[in-house]
């Protein structure tokens, strides 16, 4: 009896350990995720389709280090769009405005739609356990179809092969792999940047800039491995941030900046105590439209405008906005036009007022500021700071109040 009581416990024993070793080993379909919690089948299904950045890592490590910390790597993490989805939502928006907005949040809902409320459910509760945009994401697009509204139509070919710029890819055991010619070009990035195309609308491929695409700035090239393994070759950098072209890296920083940002002028005509002043914004030469930063829907920029006499009195101050509200986004989810600037493009602005008689002298300053967001409706941020606890309502108005703030682009002094 006694050592059948130790030949049970030792069974017992050996049992847990072979279960064990069964479920690290994969020989059980148990996905489990960074807490050890048991994966949905739902992300499952995700995952299976659209492999993570993880399992790219094994080959790609270069590439994959770059895109960890990357606002791909966060879009669906990032607190602002926890705050603005859940603002966005209060609008009741329907099944297909979701979808579209998740797709350039989390690709893979082009390929799993019905999965739109359990990844908007994630994101709302802070415990987002499903990939948003990773490697295959990206790479698993083979086409772009063109629609009168944004975001494009991307097309996937769910499989083993991945899609890239290379015509020469290297054979590996991992995967196949296919160049299409859209990875080198605007059309690629602008699916979801679309808020950076020169033209209303879609399909305008590489004519987003004059001649430069944005690869040639945020994928910035160099020579090495694009895998382990894999031959020296030029690669582009998959952190994503800006950055000058190689034809333009030898060209001084001043004046590219002076040639490609923002410009105010005006011109102050006076007839009596009758004052206008025409205020010209005006875009400078780089690719893309501007302000670069922010939401591509929901970015702001203000022209204010404050007139002062000789003894330095204010005599007049009024400013233009350049806002898109939720409602409006709503309703029409064409781009803002308004709250872009395209390359070249001069903006007039006038301003009339009165001055006395006596007013001998006028002194002007013009400034131009955006914001990262747009300042929410204020019926739908109560509904929406109204449905959270205390702690995060207050997190909430300060992550608003941060994307608030107001950031200067141009100014201009003048006197007449």
């Amino acid at each position: 009896m006694l050592i059948n009581k130790e030949f049970s416990i030792s069974g017992v024993f050996a049992l847990i350990i072979l279960f064990v070793i069964i479920l690290e080993g994969g020989l059980f379909s148990v996905g489990l995720t960074q807490e050890n919690e048991v994966t949905p089948a739902w992300i499952e299904d995700i995952d299976k389709a659209f492999p993570r950045a993880e399992k790219c890592k094994q080959c790609h490590e270069s590439h994959y280090s770059e895109w960890k910390g990357s606002r791909l790597e966060s879009s669906l993490t990032e607190p602002i769009f926890k705050v603005m989805l859940g603002i966005w939502l209060k609008t009741n928006p329907t099944e297909e405005a979701k979808r579209a907005c998740l797709s350039c949040h989390i690709p893979s809902i082009k390929a799993f739609p019905q999965y739109t409320e359990k990844v908007i459910s994630q994101v709302l509760t802070g415990n987002v356990r499903v990939e948003g945009v990773g490697c295959s994401g990206c790479h698993l697009i083979n086409s772009f179809s063109s629609v009168k509204s944004p975001p494009a139509d991307i097309g996937y070919k769910l499989g083993d092969t991945y899609f890239g710029p290379y015509s020469n890819a290297e054979e590996n055991l991992a995967h196949k792999s296919e160049s299409v010619g859209v990875y080198s070009s605007s059309e690629y990035c602008t699916a979801c940047h679309f808020d950076k195309l020169q033209q209303p609308g879609l399909g305008s491929g590489d004519m987003i800039t004059k001649e430069i695409v944005c690869q040639r700035c945020h994928m910035g090239s160099s020579v090495g491995k694009s895998a382990k393994g894999g031959p020296m070759r030029s690669i582009a950098d998959h952190s994503f941030t800006g950055g000058l072209p190689a034809e333009l890296s030898g060209r001084s920083r001043a004046n590219i900046i002076n040639e490609w940002l923002y410009k105010l002028e005006a011109d102050i005509e006076r007839r009596g105590d009758e004052v206008q002043i025409a205020a010209n914004i005006k875009a400078g030469e780089i690719a893309h439209t501007l302000p670069a930063e922010g939401d591509p829907l929901f970015k702001e920029f203000i022209l204010t405008i404050s007139v002062r006499d000789q003894d330095g009195k204010e005599v007049f101050k009024g400013d233009k906005i350049y806002t898109r509200r939720f409602k409006e986004i709503l309703n029409n989810a064409n781009i803002a036009i308004e709250t872009i600037l395209r390359n070249g493009e001069t903006r007039k602005v006038l301003f009339n007022f009165k001055v006395p008689d006596s007013t001998k002298r006028l002194e002007m300053d013009l400034l131009l500021t955006y914001s990262l967001i747009s300042q929410p409706d204020p019926d739908l941020l109560d509904r929406y700071l109204g449905s959270l606890p205390s702690d995060e309502k207050e997190e909430a108005k300060k992550l608003i109040a941060e994307y608030r703030r107001s950031y200067t682009l141009a100014h201009l002094f003048k006197s007449y």
